[in-house]
């Protein structure tokens, strides 16, 4: 190797060092930002509270995917469904005090499932005139309302009126309940409900659960919350734990503070129940919700009379 060839290597090599020191230092000091960021909103308190305006309507996009893997005497059977809609909120009214009337809607669906053993099956509302049997009365519930309900700013439902018999799109809680006071970075709060479960005898139990939440942190003005559910009830019958997997959510939320509304979410399941049926019976529960905010449609001159039960 010459002189000059030399050197350009040794300059190649030093100028590498250069830049990778130099990313090094860009990927530190972005780091030390973020720390100072965080530092700084540990210290403050987040009111987080709903906020509609009458006649707005809001949309997000829905994604629902499971699998269901069963066992039951040596036999075993994988379902796999994926659905995607428009979850459509149209706010009717809000009062002085900030309640918010809106009325629930399913826009549109697409749908597809897969069964061992059977053909696959599809319907997607934007296209297909007719629906598969399976999905006829997912399909009858797009377009139309299908429940009324009126929140007040923390997100607590004052009432609800339901159209028809509720057809399940995927998710959970209709609202992610805050509490009365503000919070920190770091606090943690929840929300106790029911849960009916069918007993082998045709009896209703209620099973005690509840939601724990925790402010994470806030950027830009949203505010990260994670999520997750537990069971109070104590439970040894497998045929009744296995009614309660898709309920069992854990996941993360993300709540625009100064819009007053849930921007995204995403909550995973993942639960196996042994001897449901039988002492080699099994089945395992892998599920993906997720939900996005759409952008905004024009306010309406008219707000449609939906509040009415048919």
């Amino acid at each position: 190797m010459n002189r000059l060839t030399f050197l350009a290597a040794l300059l190649a090599v030093c100028s590498g060092f250069s830049l990778a020191s130099a990313d090094d230092d860009a990927q530190k000091a972005r780091a030390a930002e973020f720390e100072r960021a965080k530092q700084r909103t540990a210290g403050q308190d987040y009111l987080l509270r709903y906020k509609f305006t009458a006649g707005e309507t809001i949309r997000w996009n829905i994604v629902h995917l499971a699998t269901v893997d069963t066992k039951i005497q040596g036999t075993t059977q994988v379902a796999k469904t994926r659905s995607e809609s428009t979850k459509v909120w149209i706010v009717t009214s809000v009062d002085p005090e900030g309640h918010a009337t809106f009325v629930h809607r399913v826009a549109d669906i697409n749908m597809w499932q897969k069964v061992t053993g059977r053909q696959e099956i599809r319907y997607d509302s934007t296209k297909d005139e007719t629906p598969p049997a399976a999905y006829e009365q997912a399909a009858s519930m797009v377009g139309i309302p299908l429940m009324t309900i009126t929140i007040d700013p923390t997100g607590e439902v004052l009432e609800r009126v339901d159209k028809k018999k509720q057809f399940g799109f995927g998710g959970g809680q209709i609202t992610v309940t805050f509490p009365d006071k503000p919070l920190k970075i770091g606090e943690n709060w929840t929300h106790d409900y029911d849960i009916p479960v069918r007993l082998e005898e045709g009896q209703m139990q209620r099973i005690k659960s509840r939601q724990v939440f925790r402010l994470e942190e806030v950027q830009d003005g949203v505010a990260t919350i994670r999520l997750d559910t537990e069971v109070l009830t104590p439970l040894d019958n497998p045929k009744v734990k296995v009614q309660l997997v898709q309920r069992l959510s854990h996941g993360e939320v993300k709540f625009d503070i100064e819009r007053g509304r849930v921007v995204q979410q995403q909550t995973d399941l993942d639960e196996t129940v042994l001897a449901f049926n039988g002492a080699d019976s099994a089945m395992s529960y892998l599920a993906r919700f997720t939900e996005e905010l759409l952008p905004d449609e024009p306010q309406t001159a008219a707000v449609p009379d939906d509040t009415q039960t048919e």
